[in-house]
């Protein structure tokens, strides 16, 4: 099994991403391909995908500022294939990232022929409810799926997740759990991202392509003021505990634990 935590490079990204996707998509294969990402600013500062755009790959930017939604319009103008949105992203409605991506979808015509399964890397970074969106996210499932998690939540009391209208955070351990139920594996964290892989893409012959670190070297040391649980200082719990864990309620211990107002059954 391969572990990533040592492959992280920034040509364009912050926090290593962009070495970690080359060496993820070497592994399986994948020589040009599609991507999504979202809060990518102009498509190059702190792109996860603008390396992969140089490399040849097709995909769709989607940024709520217009300023910077113009100016990543006037860096992709030498891209045919990559197109830009504008739009906040949102957890329902029309703006929810189903209804954006079916705009760019096969069905429709349009040059990205969106399918179900053929997008390759899905980027979200949008610093607030990074979590409701993957939750939403049904009716397309990324190979790949980059998400932020809140930094200075990776020793704090684990958390299921804030409520989505009540601004940024969930732990490093709430992203975790909701990727394992949404069928995908955890195969690295970066200082901002948790980073998985779809189950079936990452069995070989019965075993794990990818596997997460199991050392220090993903954790980064807690904030002053942080409300620090001395019992899970390391970065992730378990993953058997994670994966059984999802439907657990979980108590209002101090600021950080916030059990929404939620029905998540319309997520299902």
């Amino acid at each position: 099994m391969i572990t990533l935590v040592h492959e992280r490079k920034n040509v364009y990204s912050q926090c290593g991403e962009d070495g970690i996707l080359e060496k993820i998509f070497s592994t399986v294969g994948t020589d040009k391909g599609k991507f999504v990402e979202f809060g990518g600013w102009d498509g190059i500062k702190y792109s996860n995908c603008y390396n992969l755009v140089k490399k040849g790959w097709s995909g769709l930017y989607i940024e709520a500022d217009k300023s910077k939604h113009d100016g990543c319009v006037r860096n992709m103008e030498h891209y045919k294939d990559v197109f830009a949105h504008h739009a906040p992203v949102e957890i329902s409605g029309s703006n929810s990232i189903d209804n954006i991506l079916a705009q760019y979808d096969k069905s429709t015509g349009h040059p990205l022929e969106f399918t179900a399964e053929n997008i390759d890397v899905m980027s979200i970074d949008i610093d607030s409810y990074d979590y409701w969106v993957f939750a939403s996210l049904k009716a397309y499932r990324p190979k790949v799926v980059i998400v932020e998690a809140l930094g200075r939540c990776r020793h704090i009391k684990d958390i299921k997740v804030k409520h989505p209208n009540s601004g940024m955070g969930c732990s490093l351990n709430a992203m975790a759990r909701l990727g394992y139920y949404k069928k995908y594996d955890l195969i690295t964290v970066t200082s901002s991202n948790v980073i998985f892989i779809r189950e079936e893409d990452n069995n070989i012959n019965g075993e794990k392509l990818f596997k997460p670190s199991t050392n220090d070297d993903n954790c980064i040391p807690p904030l002053p003021g942080d409300i620090v649980d001395e019992e899970n200082v390391r970065n992730l719990k378990p993953e058997a505990t994670l994966r059984s864990s999802f439907d657990v309620p979980y108590q209002k211990q101090g600021p950080w634990i916030i059990d929404p107002p939620f029905n998540w059954e319309s997520y299902e």
